[in-house]
């Protein structure tokens, strides 16, 4: 019965059970403990999982927890973030005499490599646990993922040194820290170095090499790579055709992209729900919205329905092209597709109004329409919705419902950026006062959003309007010396 429970994730049924247990003196074994503290932790709950822990010895069976049990402890923590409770725990399982595994270590290590991961590794040799190339991978992915490829590089010669040879996982995390930092060449040199030292590919690392490459715009060796894909053993997927669409799809080739499209049905490849959604943006991208749209009908066909990225990547291109009467009925059609609506859907559909419609007409009657469906399906408006709305009040004029607007982002828990306040101090400018702007200028300050470039920009050309340069340039200094 609990572990039906555990699985549907009834944990106060659980504790009730356990607490029924101790009451009627039934005995309780570790295992049991395990599989409570495990369904914790994959609910994401480290809290209870860590008060469900301390219970064992509440029960007085004597159970002594083992060094797998503190192991999946140590997971939930460490998964909720919660690294200063991990390392307390690690204390404890020394303390009690429970000696710690690599497990145990690669853990922690890697919510550990902003301070004192490599600490970490001598306290291993310390107490005579041999890191092995988990824990290593581990520290280098999370310096990759940081940007930090120095260390990355410091840590694979480290492997090197201490005899624990780096797998194809060690090299595909140093080949995906390169290829984000748009250092491909630097990216081959790992793939060749991976090669020389007899370590195969498998597929993921041939998608992150090529994403790589994608990335950087040169599609001719991504196509290489695809190639030699195709030769080898290790077969291009779903993810392969789908970054090189993609990749052609953002440099504007929509004719390699269907190129690209061919070849993978043709190779008997089945398109996913992704690779269909990159082919809906490279044609939309080149205006082709019949064909778009007739390839989401034949999404359906291949029982591959669209989903909301789907038809979000579709409203994008049509609000980008003017086209918002067919945006507005393809988001009433999404339904009938099984779809529903997100916070980006409403977003593109808003923008697309404003720009393609006449403001005030928009403002009050599309978007109350809008704005109201967003609420009635329970989608909560984002910084971004705030802004488009904003922008739209203030160059139609109304200053003071931006500024209500302003405000409300403030109560739902929303931290408005530096487009939120450009907006309004744009709108202040143009529709109030010049020193209504400045004081939303001072406001954004002590709100702790610092301007950007074009804030300032908006300031200095009212300043210009009304001051010449002279007086404008002094009125600005006065505002950089009272901050």
């Amino acid at each position: 019965m609990m572990e039906k429970l555990e699985k549907k994730q009834e944990m106060n049924s659980v504790q009730y059970l356990l607490q029924q247990m101790k009451l009627e003196g039934i005995s309780c074994f570790e295992d049991t403990f395990i599989s409570v503290i495990d369904a914790y932790r994959r609910g994401k709950a480290a809290e209870q999982a860590l008060k469900t822990f301390y219970r064992i010895q509440d029960f007085g069976y004597g159970i002594v927890p083992k060094v797998y049990t503190y192991n999946i402890l140590l997971k939930a923590l460490c998964k909720n973030n919660r690294v200063d409770g991990a390392q307390k725990l690690l204390v404890e399982m020394s303390n009690k005499g429970c000696s710690l595994d690599e497990v145990s270590y690669t853990t922690i290590v890697s919510s550990l490599c902003k301070f004192g991961a490599v600490d970490l590794l001598d306290e291993m040799a310390y107490k005579g646990v041999d890191p092995n190339v988990i824990t290593y991978t581990t520290i280098l992915n999370a310096f990759a993922d940081q940007g930090n490829l120095g260390l990355s590089f410091a840590m694979l010669s480290k492997m090197f040194v201490r005899g624990c040879s780096p797998n194809i996982h060690s090299f595909t995390c140093l080949t995906k820290g390169n290829s984000l930092m748009g250092r491909w060449y630097e990216a081959l040199d790992v793939w060749d170095g991976m090669i020389k030292e007899g370590t195969l590919p498998n597929v993921v690392a041939y998608n992150t090499l090529l994403h790589g490459l994608c990335l950087a715009g040169n599609m001719n060796m991504a196509v290489s790579v695809c190639c030699a894909m195709e030769r080898s053993d290790c077969h291009p997927n779903s993810t392969t055709y789908s970054t090189l669409i993609d990749g052609f799809a953002k440099s504007g080739n929509v004719g390699k992209a269907s190129e690209i499209w061919n070849r993978m049905i043709n190779l008997g490849c089945r398109p996913n729900v992704v690779v269909y959604t990159c082919m809906v943006d490279v044609l939309c991208r080149n205006c082709m919205f019949e064909q778009a749209y007739c390839l989401i009908d034949n999404m359906v066909i291949e029982n591959c329905p669209p989903n909301t990225i789907t038809f979000n990547t579709f409203i994008k291109g049509l609000c980008c092209s003017g086209r918002i009467e067919w945006a507005v009925m393809l988001y009433n059609q999404m339904e009938r597709f099984g779809c529903s609506g997100n916070t980006t859907t409403y977003n593109e559909l808003l923008d697309g109004l404003f720009k393609c419609n006449n403001l005030t007409v928009a403002l009050q009657l599309e978007t109350v329409k809008l704005v109201a469906k967003m609420l009635v399906r329970g989608i909560t408006p984002d910084v971004l919705t705030f802004n488009i709305l904003m922008d739209a009040y203030c160059k139609d004029g109304k200053v003071e419902s931006a500024k209500q607007l302003l405000n409300a982002m403030n109560q739902l828990g929303l931290r408005p950026c530096f487009i939120s306040y450009t907006c309004l101090i744009g709108g202040l400018c143009n529709w109030i006062s010049l020193e209504a702007a400045i004081c939303c200028l001072q406001r954004m300050i002590t709100d702790g959003v610092p301007p950007k470039i074009s804030t300032w920009n908006v300031v200095v050309r009212h300043l210009l309007c009304k001051m010449g340069y002279t007086s404008a340039l002094q009125y600005l200094e006065s505002i950089l010396a009272a901050d």
